[in-house]
C-alpha cells in the first residue's frame, strides 16, 4: 500500500499469516520454551511486503528486491539473503535483472520451487528456475549463481507428494510438511509447501553468514550445497540430491584453526556445453575451507586478466564453471582457500585452457507441398 506497514490484517485474520509463519521458522528464539525454534536465534528480519489477499505483481516484488539491494549497497545492511516463499508468472527478464542486481551485491535469493507437482526441468517455474548468473553492472558471467531453488520433504526424508523437483533446477530439499511456525496473533499453526522449506534455507544461510563473515554470498551457497545429507527421494530429482543438515553446514563454514598448506596439481577441463566446462583436480592441501576457481578470455600463453567465477567446498576434486559465454576460450585456474586469521591460500595450480562449444545450427525447414 505504498506505506510502511508490515502487518495489514486485523486480528485472527489470515492476510498475514504466511510471512508470519515463514519468519518464525528462520528466526523464532529458541531454548525459551516458548512456542517455536527458527534455524537462526539471533538474526533481524526485513519485511519486502508486495503481496496482500489479492496477490501481487511483478513490479511489486521488482520495488521489494531493489529496495533490499539498496539497504545494502547504500545503507550498510548486512543482508545476506532474501527468503522468496512465493512463485507465479511467467519469465520476466526485469525481474530477473533485479535478482542479479542483488547478486551483485553479495546478496542470495533463495526461492521455493513450486507446489505443482511438477517437474521445472519440463515446465519452468518463476522465480525459482531463473538463473542469476549475469552481473548487472558490467553485463558479463558471475561465474556463479544467486540463487537457490528448494524443494519440500516430510519429516520421514520422503519428497512431499506436492513438490516440484528438478534434477538441473532444484538444488536441494528441506522440511515443508506439517511445519509448525508462529502464526498470526500471538498464536502457532501448521504449514506445509514449499513456501515452508524455503526458510529452512534461508535461515541457515544467515547462519552461516554469522559463524563466516567473509565468506561471501558465492561461498555461502557452496557450503549450503556441499554439505547436503543424501538422500533417496531426492535423488536423481535435485541438484545435490540431499537435504539440508544444519549441523554439516556449520562444519561447512566454520573458520579452520591453521592456515592452509600443501597444493593443488593436476588442473584438467572436462565436458563442455555452451555455458560451462568442467573441471577437476588433485591437492595434498590440508586445512583448506575449500576451493578458489578463477578465469580469464584467451588460451595458454595469452591469458587476460583472471577473476574469481566459482568455488568449491572442503576435499572437492572437481566442479562445474556455468555462466559462461558460447564459443570462447578461457584460461583456468584453482587454489586452496581457507578463513584462518583473516584468510589464508595455496599457490595457483598450473594455468589450463578449454573453449566452450558452439551453439546449436538454427532449424531450416525443408520445402513441402499441401495439398487440401
Amino acid at each position: 500500500n505504498n506505506d510502511a506497514s508490515v502487518f495489514d490484517g486485523s486480528s485472527g485474520s489470515t492476510v498475514d499469516s504466511h510471512g508470519t509463519h515463514v519468519s518464525g521458522t528462520i528466526g523464532g528464539i529458541g531454548g525459551n520454551g516458548i512456542g517455536v525454534a527458527g534455524v537462526n536465534w539471533h538474526v533481524k528480519l526485513i519485511s519486502g511486503k508486495f503481496l496482500g489477499s489479492g496477490g501481487g505483481t511483478t513490479s511489486g516484488a521488482i520495488l521489494a528486491i531493489d529496495y533490499l539491494t539498496m539497504l545494502k549497497r547504500t545503507k550498510g545492511l548486512n543482508i545476506v539473503a532474501t527468503s522468496n516463499s512465493w512463485g507465479g508468472g511467467g519469465f520476466s527478464q526485469t525481474l530477473l535483472d533485479a535478482i542479479n542486481r542483488g547478486g551483485d551485491a553479495g546478496i542470495l535469493f533463495i526461492a521455493a520451487a513450486g507446489n505443482g507437482y511438477a517437474d521445472n526441468d519440463v515446465s519452468a517455474n518463476y522465480p525459482s528456475n531463473l538463473q542469476c548468473t549475469t552481473r548487472w553492472d558490467t553485463g558479463q558471467p558471475r561465474g556463479w549463481d544467486c540463487l537457490v531453488a528448494v524443494a519440500a520433504i516430510d519429516s520421514a526424508g520422503a519428497k512431499a507428494g506436492f513438490s516440484n523437483w528438478g534434477a538441473t533446477t532444484v538444488d536441494l530439499g528441506a522440511p515443508g510438511v506439517d511445519t509448525y511456525s508462529t502464526y498470526p496473533t500471538s498464536t502457532y499453526n501448521y504449514l506445509s509447501g514449499t513456501s515452508m522449506a524455503t526458510p529452512h534455507v534461508s535461515g541457515a544461510a544467515a547462519l552461516c553468514a554469522s559463524i563466516a563473515p567473509g565468506l561471501g554470498a558465492a561461498g555461502i551457497r557452496s557450503a549450503l550445497l556441499n554439505s547436503t545429507t543424501p538422500t533417496a527421494s531426492l535423488a536423481g530429482l535435485t541438484v545435490t540430491g540431499g537435504r539440508l543438515d544444519v549441523g554439516n553446514l556449520v562444519d561447512a563454514c566454520l573458520p579452520p584453526t591453521a592456515p592452509v598448506d600443501g597444493s593443488v596439481g593436476n588442473l584438467a577441463p572436462g565436458a563442455v556445453t555452451t555455458k560451462s566446462v568442467a573441471l577437476t583436480w588433485t591437492s595434498d592441501s590440508s586445512n583448506e575451507s575449500g576451493f578458489e576457481i578463477q578465469a580469464a578470455p584467451g588460451t595458454l600463453g595469452a591469458c587476460g586478466s583472471f577473476a574469481t567465477i566459482g568455488s568449491a567446498g572442503a576435499n572437492a576434486t572437481g566442479t562445474t564453471v556455468s555462466g559462461l559465454v558460447h564459443s570462447t576460450d578461457y584460461c583456468f585456474r584453482v587454489r586452496a582457500v581457507n578463513g584462518y586469521g583473516g584468510g589464508s591460500a595455496t599457490a595457483w595450480s598450473a594455468i589450463v585452457s578449454a573453449r566452450t562449444a558452439a551453439p546449436p545450427p538454427p532449424y531450416v525447414c525443408s520445402a513441402a507441398t499441401y495439398a487440401w
